[in-house]
């Protein structure tokens, strides 16, 4: 049983996955809806407020990061235009860990865009 099948069967309650190792999870079909996220927000908090942080914490234009949001490789990943790099190891360490975090609930497809 994958995790997106563990999430989806709570019923309408938020799964606490607050201190959860996702790394390596499967969650593409993941309903998150009233999650708690290993980092402590529930998953609409951070749906409103980490994912735009994260796409307005460096210079590009919020318009061009949306432009990439149906791409889901590194070389056009919204956070590798967000953070103008090339690889993972160049996000400043601040950010790194939150920018795992997105990658791998954006390559799950959960994410939507931010900004229209």
């Amino acid at each position: 049983m994958n995790i997106a099948t563990l999430l989806n069967t709570k019923h309408g309650e938020g799964a606490d996955l607050h201190g959860a190792d996702l790394s390596g999870a499967n969650l593409r079909g993941a309903n998150l809806h009233g999650a708690v996220l290993p980092t402590g927000e529930t998953w609409e908090k951070y749906l409103a407020e980490v994912v735009l942080a994260l796409c307005a914490v460096g210079n590009a234009p919020l318009h061009t990061i949306a432009e990439a949001w149906t791409f889901h490789t590194w070389q056009n990943c919204p956070m590798a235009i967000a953070f103008d790099v090339h690889t993972i190891e160049e996000v400043p360490a601040l950010y790194r860990q939150r920018v795992e975090q997105f990658i791998q609930l954006f390559d799950a497809r959960l994410v939507p865009c931010p900004v229209s």
